[in-house]
């Protein structure tokens, strides 16, 4: 059963064990889905629903940015902080045209107020390279977001560029 969502404010810790428990689900992106519908995700996180809609660059993505965010959540390791962190990597993206600051260093800042853990906000902060990978889990959040973005389908572009990125992948997991 869904929750009121007037005593929702007083539960916030029992929705954050509820996401918890939801992103270690085989068929997360079935039960982000009923996050979305039920309103509960985007009542807890109100950035992500700036993410729907919100298209990307058709040179990098070829679905909007939430879809992207689910994608990089779905084919993530069964890991609650790496799945919360591939959920929050690109959450700065919706506000980044209207604040000063890269999608980057918005989503750190959205990350902290959360109060996320410095695992999660090391992975937003690293995962286009602007700072410095400190941990497993931000280098993980990067080639996930770099093979979402890569995948067949998820861009229009040319055999030659898809090659091009794939040996790029291939470079970063050398490295």
């Amino acid at each position: 059963p869904l929750m009121d969502p007037f005593k929702m404010e007083a539960n916030k810790e029992i929705l954050r064990d509820f996401l918890s428990e939801l992103l270690l689900k085989d068929d997360v992106h079935h039960s982000l889905n009923v996050l979305v519908k039920s309103g509960i995700l985007f009542y807890m996180i109100p950035e992500l629903k700036l993410l729907v809609n919100l298209e990307q660059p058709v040179k990098y993505h070829n679905h909007d940015a939430f879809f992207h965010t689910v994608e990089a959540v779905k084919y993530s390791e069964k890991d609650l902080v790496l799945r919360l962190a591939m959920l929050l990597h690109d959450i700065g993206k919706a506000i980044d045209h209207e604040i000063e600051g890269s999608h980057v260093e918005i989503g750190l800042d959205i990350a902290k107020k959360y109060s996320e853990p410095e695992v999660v906000i090391d992975a937003i902060g690293s995962h286009h390279g602007d700072y410095e990978a400190k941990s497993v889990i931000a280098v993980l959040v990067a080639v996930a977001d770099a093979l979402s973005a890569s995948r067949p389908g998820a861009r229009n572009d040319s055999l030659e560029n898809y090659l091009k990125r794939l040996e790029q992948l291939e470079q970063v997991a050398n490295e």
